[in-house]
């Protein structure tokens, strides 16, 4: 697992990066992956623009694309990992998740 994430600002640019972003198959989790991979009336760009919604993608040293993280009119965070990383890194007493993750956005 990587030790560092890097956090890149989310553009228009990067809209084909995330094309087959998914970060799993309940209800939520569905909707967050057809966001990010939407460039309609209801994705990521328009979001960015109307609500002036700040988005960042995560990526390891290699590139790998781990997930993103968005924060609307800086009040509310959310962040989405694709399946490869759920669980990642492991932590104490059988809880899975990254705290790492959430302290970077």
């Amino acid at each position: 697992m990587p030790s560092v994430l890097w956090k890149i600002p989310f553009t228009a640019t990067l809209l084909p990066l995330v094309q087959t972003f998914s970060c799993g198959d309940q209800p939520w989790e569905r909707e967050m992956s057809a966001w990010i991979r939407n460039d309609g009336p209801d994705g990521v760009l328009a979001d960015m623009e109307a609500r002036g919604t700040e988005v960042w993608l995560y990526a390891t040293d290699s590139g790998e694309f781990v997930g993103f993280g968005r924060v609307v009119l800086n009040l509310i965070p959310i962040s989405a990992s694709t399946n490869a990383f759920k669980g990642s890194p492991p932590m104490r007493h059988g809880m899975s998740g990254s705290p790492r993750r959430f302290s970077i956005i």
